[in-house]
């Protein structure tokens, strides 16, 4: 049986990713928004898309993923400096300085961690939010790397680091929460 509500939020979600190819990609920050905006319908669809009763968990994690993946978008801009700027894509990066950009994903991805520790404080949910400040915590060498020498190569590399970790972060979270579920 097709889930029509998965499709719709599909369709929308693809509506957003071809307005993004097609315009939003060259304006400064709506393609970043674009990208984070996606995850976030993505992710507040979920009771809807299944029948669920909605959780508070959700309203947190849905805004700190928007939050973290609007600055891996700023990040990622980093390395694709030169391209942007031949190509004539606003960035944060070809606008100001990778450096200016490494402040910034850095800014969001706190913010990111300091939102989802405060949503689990709320939530009485203190494993949780004791891992979103270790995986904070874990951002700041790799990203302190970033500042200090910002070029396309680093860029990779600290990128997958903050990838790894954010990921770890996000997978011994949800092991958490899924497991109090049990």
């Amino acid at each position: 049986m097709i889930n029509v509500r998965a499709m719709i939020v599909t369709t929308v979600v693809l509506i957003i990713g071809l307005s993004y190819s097609l315009t939003t990609k060259r304006v400064l920050l709506l393609k970043n928004l674009t990208v984070s905006g996606s995850s976030l319908i993505v992710v507040f669809s979920i009771p809807w898309i299944f029948d669920l009763a909605f959780d508070p968990i959700l309203i947190n994690l849905g805004i700190s993923i928007s939050f973290l993946l609007f600055g891996y978008e700023i990040m990622k801009d980093i390395r694709d400096v030169d391209g942007d700027t031949e190509a004539k894509i606003a960035t944060l990066a070809n606008r100001f300085s990778p450096r200016f950009s490494t402040v910034w994903a850095l800014a969001f991805f706190f913010l990111s961690c300091i939102i989802m520790a405060l949503g689990f404080l709320i939530l009485e949910l203190y494993t949780e939010m004791w891992l979103s400040i270790i995986t904070a915590l874990g951002l700041v060498a790799p990203l302190s790397w970033l500042y200090v020498d910002p070029s396309p190569h680093r860029s990779d590399r600290a990128r997958y680091i903050v990838v790894t970790i954010l990921s770890l972060g996000l997978a011994m979270i949800s092991y958490v929460i899924l497991a109090r579920e049990m």
